[in-house]
């Protein structure tokens, strides 16, 4: 049964409300819900406790439900399995705690993104012993249910939502062949086109660093799918030894790659702009360099690096920083939305103008606690709801979620 801590504090008062959470947690052993925040347009910061201190829970999305509360997809250790269980929360529009479902760890390796489809939610995740690929629902009121397990998909890396078609396009590794694998997948959970690409052979072993990345023993990767308009897709994965931008059709079109390096200089994020023109991401031996506007070649067989992209160095994210990128409005126009760690452990937001690419304001939460990325979205009332990971008394991984009034965000928009 969880127990939960919940508080609602305005920005002016968080720097207090950690230090009264950390003093609490050194002197008891639960804490009873004490959120009075009745608002939900509202500025709130919750945190959500746990009985179990041997229990880690760490967010990897969030989306909105119809009634304004908050779905949040997670991970959590598990003693079955060295790869992660999987947590789904719910909370009510104010961040109240509602329920929480530990879901069978028969199931494992939710990946990013939890996605909706009309009022209805998505994940993909991983049979435990199999490792082939499960297409998940999540309900409204925080259920998991199976929808489909597909057959010689395994080790699920990475999903996105492919608007103009409703369906999913996801990355999987196929360790048989030694192959990057990309499949859309109806809601449905059938595989309607699917296509391979070679990793090739080499001295650089992809498996390690993979099953690190879904073990959480290692680097977190930047995989990648996404539309990058018409019949064209791209994924940022292991592509000829390297983790590469690789943009495709599934037919057999000879695919263009923007090349990285091992798995030391990648694309972190990207989203397409317009034909040819994405906002993006990278890093390179720990430097992050944000690109708001760059025009990459999409045409079938072009060779290009991401070290062509010019972009924008941001000195005070962590080493090979994990960044989610989103467009949103802000100030009643078109803004991009980098959301990532800083090296003192805060979480940060940064808004740049997608037509320029000129920078338009930034916001950073976590002082006193650590706190970590998980994914954020724009809220139904024009605010953000951003989902992160802090540390209960140091050591204990738990679920923070973040609401932003569109009053609030706007004030940090020029």
């Amino acid at each position: 049964m969880i127990s939960v801590a919940s508080y609602s504090v305005s920005y002016s008062r968080i720097v207090l409300f950690v230090a009264v959470l950390l003093g609490l947690l050194t002197g008891c052993k639960e804490i009873k819900e004490n959120n009075k925040n009745t608002d939900p347009k509202a500025n709130f910061l919750t945190i959500y406790e746990n009985n179990d201190f041997s229990k880690s829970f760490i967010p990897i999305d969030v989306q909105q439900t119809a009634d304004g509360g908050y779905l949040v997809l997670a991970k959590r250790r598990i003693t079955e399995s060295s790869f992660y269980g999987i947590y789904l929360m719910k909370a009510d529009n104010t961040g109240k705690f509602v329920s929480g479902e530990e879901v069978s760890t028969d199931i494992v390796n939710p990946i990013y993104n939890l996605m909706k489809v009309g009022n209805a939610f998505y994940f993909f995740a991983m049979d435990r012993l199999s490792l082939e690929t499960k297409l998940m629902s999540a309900s409204e009121d925080g259920t998991a249910t199976e929808i489909s397990t597909i057959a010689g998909v395994i080790y699920p890396l990475y999903a996105s939502l492919d608007e103009g078609t409703g369906q999913f396009i996801l990355q999987h590794y196929n360790r048989d062949e030694l192959k990057t694998a990309v499949s859309r997948i109806s809601v449905a959970g059938v595989v309607t086109a699917q296509r391979e690409f070679n990793i090739g052979f080499g001295d650089f072993d992809v498996e390690e660093p993979i099953i690190d990345h879904l073990t959480g023993n290692g680097k977190k990767l930047p995989f990648l799918t996404g539309s990058a308009g018409g019949s064209t897709y791209y994924f940022n994965g292991f592509y000829n030894y390297t983790l590469s931008t690789v943009f495709f059709s599934f037919n057999t079109s000879t695919p263009s790659v923007l090349q990285g390096y091992k798995d030391e200089k990648c694309i972190s994020s990207m989203v397409n702009l317009g034909t040819n023109t994405f906002s993006t991401s990278k890093y390179a031996y720990g430097t992050n360099t944000f690109s708001p506007r760059v025009t990459i070649n999409t045409a079938s067989g072009s060779i290009a690096s991401n070290s062509d992209l010019l972009g924008k160095t941001i000195l005070e994210l962590k080493p090979d920083a994990q960044v989610f990128l989103k467009r949103i409005t802000g100030q009643g126009s078109p803004v991009l939305a980098y959301n990532s760690d800083t090296k003192n452990a805060q979480i940060a937001i940064y808004f740049y103008d997608p037509a320029s690419g000129n920078f338009r304001g930034s916001k950073h939460f976590g002082y006193s606690n650590p706190y970590e990325v998980g994914n954020f979205i724009q809220t139904s009332d024009g605010g953000l709801a951003v989902v992160g990971t802090t540390y209960v008394a140091g050591r204990f991984p738990r679920i923070v979620l973040i609401k932003i009034s569109k009053e609030e965000m706007n004030k940090d928009i020029h």
